[in-house]
């Protein structure tokens, strides 16, 4: 659910695509463990990111693909935050 600018001049019009709205970031969570994600840019992929189990979860066309199915195709550990302490 990302936004999209359009820009606009006399000549031509450019859209650009923008991430997935804070707002919607503020409420997503992982379906598996219900830990907040983050999102994160790498290249042309987009990717919502738990740093409890490292799941990825891609965005897809500004959409983000929260299936526990997708996340473990691309979990990765090296992602994963431990508590300090």
């Amino acid at each position: 659910m990302g936004l999209r600018y359009a820009h606009s001049t006399f000549f031509a019009q450019e859209e650009v695509a923008m991430p997935v709205h804070p707002e919607l970031l503020k409420i997503l969570v992982c379906p598996d463990d219900k830990d907040p994600v983050e999102y994160v840019q790498l290249g042309k992929e987009e990717w919502l990111v738990c740093h409890t189990c490292g799941r990825r979860y891609p965005v897809r066309d500004d959409i983000p693909v929260m299936l526990i199915e997708e996340g473990d195709r691309y979990r990765d550990e090296a992602l994963i935050r431990r508590p300090q302490g």
